[in-house]
This record gives C-alpha cells, structure tokens and sequence, in this order.
C-alpha cells in the first residue's frame, strides 16, 4: 500500500497479489480486510489497484469485487515476448 500523489490527498495504490490457484473469497476477504484497516486508521477517498492484461486471476477478483474499471494503459510491460498493458481499477469513498 502506498500513498498516491499529494501527501493530503487520501489516494492510495494497493499492490494485491495472491497466488493464482487462491480461492476467489480470498483475494475478496483480503481486500476487505485491508480497506478496512486503512479506512480505520486514515481518511480515504480514493484506492487504486492495477493488474496487468494478463492477470486473469486478478481481473476477475477486480470485477467481481464491484471495483471501477477505468481503462487501460497500453504496452507498459512485456509479457511471453508481447507488449501488454496494465488495467486501471478503483473504489471511491465520498467525503464525510
């Protein structure tokens, strides 16, 4: 986890990576769990997670946890000799 962009911001970047064969209730347990004890000891409005194209493991938790997708940054990475992208995910909290 980590803070993304100004200090004051209340955006973070959660890096999330279980093992593929992981039940699909755990990687969702997990990040449960994790926004939980984020938003209990801070303030947050928005948390992003990213997951390569070739993830399906983690494009699928992405979905089926209701996370927003929100696009795709093309050819980032180079995977099995092809240039792939990163998918862009997040969950927004209102301000109280």
């Amino acid at each position: 986890l980590e803070q993304e962009g100004s200090e004051h911001g209340c955006h973070y970047l959660l890096h999330l990576r279980l093992r593929a064969g992981a039940p699909a209730h755990w990687w969702r347990d997990a990040y449960r769990e994790i926004v939980r004890a984020l938003r209990w000891r801070h303030e947050v409005v928005r948390l992003s997670v990213r997951f390569p194209e070739f993830d399906p493991v983690g494009l699928a938790f992405a979905r089926s946890a209701g996370l927003t997708e929100e696009g795709t940054l093309a050819g980032v990475t180079t995977h099995e000799g092809r240039r792939r992208g990163t998918v862009f995910f997040s969950q927004l909290w209102a301000e109280s």
